[in-house]
């Protein structure tokens, strides 16, 4: 009898990690052409899959309104999340508490307007730890129950005197890219997301991952 991936209820279905609502179909592709390769998908039970909708709701939004991107992650927003802000405005507010406009300087250092909101880092973290857990099922077949730890640099803080922070968490991404660029790289649709693992002993692993060629998460489990 095959058990959820992470925990052990019994399986009812296949949960894709991440989930498939992150890779454009035909028709929201910014190429013309779908990224649903081969999509990676681990047993579920009902708790783990189906009652968490809009968590993969949310992170969508939070990936698709980030600062790094390449023309996928456009066409995402612009075709998909603009309709559905508009269809469900009450969902997406709760999604953008604090909003407010906000100047940001890109790395070309030109200005441009655009708008900040506060991220709920309890979701946020638990979301990245069952795509991580998922991962980990599917590359080593086994189970992670214990343990992990979030980062991200689509998590910038543009409070004023907070730049020290920002560019603290790029030094650091900075070092990660380094060490993880003699490894395999994993994932059928890259442009959209790909995955390296680190496995240093059986107690602790790090998995990076990069979302539209731009947004990048490491998951420590530990």
């Amino acid at each position: 009898m095959e058990t959820c991936y992470l925990c052990e209820r019994v399986a009812v279905s296949k949960e894709h990690v991440p989930p498939k609502c992150l890779f454009p179909k035909d028709k929201l592709s910014s190429k013309g052409f779908g990224y649903r390769q081969n999509l990676i998908k681990v047993p579920s039970c009902d708790v783990h899959n189906s009652l968490k909708s809009k968590d993969d709701e949310y992170l969508l939004f939070l990936l698709v309104t980030g600062m790094y991107d390449n023309d996928n992650k456009e066409h995402l927003f612009t075709n998909k999340t603009l309709k559905a802000i508009n269809r469900k405005p009450h969902v997406y507010e709760s999604f953008m508490k604090d909003l407010k406009p906000t100047l940001v300087k890109n790395k070309l250092g030109n200005i441009y307007e655009t708008a900040t909101f506060t991220v709920d880092l309890e979701r946020f973290d638990n979301v990245f730890h069952h795509i991580a857990c998922g991962i980990y099922f599917h590359h080593l077949g086994e189970k992670w129950l214990k343990n992990s730890k979030v980062i991200s640099n689509a998590l910038i803080d543009l409070s004023e005197g907070n730049q020290a922070i920002n560019d603290e968490n790029e030094a650091v991404f900075a070092t990660l890219r380094e060490g993880f660029e003699t490894l395999p790289s994993y994932g059928d649709n890259p442009e959209i997301f790909k995955y390296k693992l680190y496995s240093k002993n059986t107690e602790k692993h790090l998995l990076h991952m990069t979302f539209y060629e731009g947004i990048e998460v490491t998951v420590l489990l530990f």
